[in-house]
């Protein structure tokens, strides 16, 4: 990853690990909250539940539950490593 930065040297000058930085993080807060939706949407597609985020949650739970419970995985694992992989 150094060199990925190293090479943004050219363009962004001494400011090219702040803007490689920024850039990391910007791709995986996106990702964070994209790929849960995506999946919750396919899934519930796929199984002929009620699903897209124009729907009230009382008209698709099982959307909504299964997204959040995507985020939740997903921070769990994120947060509490120890936890969920035992050495």
């Amino acid at each position: 990853m150094a060199d990925a930065a190293k090479a943004l040297a050219p363009f962004a000058g001494k400011f090219a690990a702040i803007l490689f930085a920024v850039g990391l993080v910007n791709a995986s807060l996106m990702s964070a909250a994209i790929l849960p939706l995506a999946t919750a949407y396919n899934v519930c597609e796929g199984l002929g539940f009620e699903s897209g985020i124009d729907r009230r949650f009382g008209e698709a739970k099982i959307f909504y539950s299964l997204y959040t419970a995507l985020i939740v995985c997903g921070a769990g694992f994120v947060l509490f490593p120890d936890y969920l992989f035992l050495r």
